[in-house]
């Protein structure tokens, strides 16, 4: 026998897809500010950040995709990127093999900095200031 669902609210339904196109815009507009600066794309900088904040600069490969909200595929793909731009590098556990950690190195530090004021003014207008109650 089926579960009976409750009926979809088209309100809510409603509230869903204007969320989906507000996120979209968000992500559109300080992906393009970070591309007109030279910067890092948008989910680069995102990683960066979060091996910036991790303890020893390193997370592992699924811990990363968790943080990052891709799966740990994309983040094995952006990886390829970073080491070939010098901004991190694979490191192995030692005493598990199948292990592999994320590390961003001093060239992905600059870059993070590099972007960090061009990302926080993009952030702001975009997002920041239009969120209710806020400045």
């Amino acid at each position: 026998m089926s579960e009976q669902l409750p009926p979809l609210d088209s309100a809510l339904w409603s509230d869903w897809v204007y969320f989906l196109r507000a996120y979209k815009v968000v992500i559109e507009r300080v992906s393009q500010d970070l591309a007109d600066a030279a910067m890092p794309t948008l989910i680069e900088y995102s990683v960066l950040w979060w091996l910036s904040h991790a303890e020893d600069r390193r997370l592992r490969l699924v811990d990363l995709s968790k943080g990052v909200l891709v799966s740990k595929s994309r983040v094995t793909r952006l990886m390829n990127s970073l080491v070939e731009e010098g901004y991190g590098r694979r490191e192995q556990d030692q005493s598990d093999k199948r292990v592999t950690y994320a590390v961003r190195t001093s060239e992905g530090l600059e870059a993070r900095e590099r972007a960090t004021p061009t990302f926080a003014v993009a952030f702001n207008k975009y997002f920041a200031s239009r969120l209710e109650g806020r400045q």
